[in-house]
């Protein structure tokens, strides 16, 4: 077995498929917004699809199989369930063509986070065991 860090594997696979693996080879997108939260508190909830459906928008994803996916834009979540997070702080990052797209996306990312003043309960990590 090859020996070496998680990132030289990750190199030598995207190298060993033909692409580039330096990330200044990836296109960027001309708007970066973050997404600020309103209020201090714990990360209770992150809407998975609610972000989805965000980058879909953005054009991350494709509505129909004949839709072109656009590598610069996307959505970047900085905060989980169960993380703290100051007023201000950053939950997220949009990352769009243009300032419409990114204003409606911080909306639709923002929305997608519930903040508490308590932590959510834990979770098991292995729900059942199936025999």
């Amino acid at each position: 077995m090859a020996s070496g860090s998680a990132a030289d594997v990750w190199s030598r696979w995207i190298a060993a498929q033909g692409g580039d693996p330096d990330e200044a080879a990836l296109p960027t997108a001309p708007v970066v917004r973050e997404v600020a939260s309103p209020r201090a508190g714990h990360v209770v909830r992150l809407g998975a699809t609610a972000v989805g459906i965000a980058a879909l928008h953005l054009g991350a994803g494709r509505a129909s199989k004949e839709d072109d996916i656009d590598h610069a834009v996307g959505v970047v979540c900085h905060r989980k369930r169960g993380d703290a997070v100051e007023e201000g702080g950053i939950l997220a990052e949009v990352h769009a063509h243009d300032e419409s797209a990114a204003d409606a996306a911080v909306e639709a990312v923002l929305a997608a986070y519930e903040l508490s003043e308590t932590p959510p309960a834990a979770r098991p990590l292995v729900l059942d065991v199936l025999r």
